[in-house]
């Protein structure tokens, strides 16, 4: 989905639908989007005609993909996510960090970090990181938030 700056939607697509649905992987692009894959067994979404089971899926995300909440939008979370690729660092900030937690998971669905919020700017050690793509996700009251991470 693609939201404007004051959280109009612009468009959403839906590759699954109601039924049984999955994320499997993301890879990088050299345009600087993703190709996902993953997969689905039903077809109420943007996709039509189930061959027969679970049907699998590919997604690619355009480089300039970009999602924006305005301040103050209900179930929107905001925060900054400012990498350090020679010190091998991530710093997640956000203006009220109380009762918010940081999750990282990679592109297995593996959540490989969950930790509470305790400045209003927390720094995760990624050196132990492989190469790839990961999410990270601040959880808070009001809702969530996710931003990309890639570690090179």
């Amino acid at each position: 989905m693609k939201l404007d700056a004051a959280g109009e939607l612009q468009w959403q697509r839906c590759p699954g639908g109601n039924g049984s649905e999955s994320f499997s992987s993301a890879c990088p692009t050299t345009d600087g989007g993703y190709v996902l894959a993953g997969g689905s067994s039903s077809t109420t979404g943007d996709v039509s005609g189930n061959h027969g089971g679970y049907d699998a899926w590919v997604v690619k995300l355009l480089g300039d993909a970009e999602f924006i909440a305005p301040d103050g939008a209900p179930g929107s979370l905001l925060f900054t996510l400012q990498q350090d690729r020679t010190e091998g660092t991530a710093q997640v900030c956000t203006q009220d960090p109380e009762h918010d937690q940081v999750t990282l998971v990679d592109a297995q669905g593996r959540m490989l970090l969950h930790m509470p919020m305790t400045d209003p700017c927390q720094m995760l050690d990624l050196r132990s990181l492989r190469h790839g793509l990961y999410l990270v996700t601040l959880h808070g009251e009001n809702g969530s938030s996710t931003q990309k991470l890639v570690v090179e």
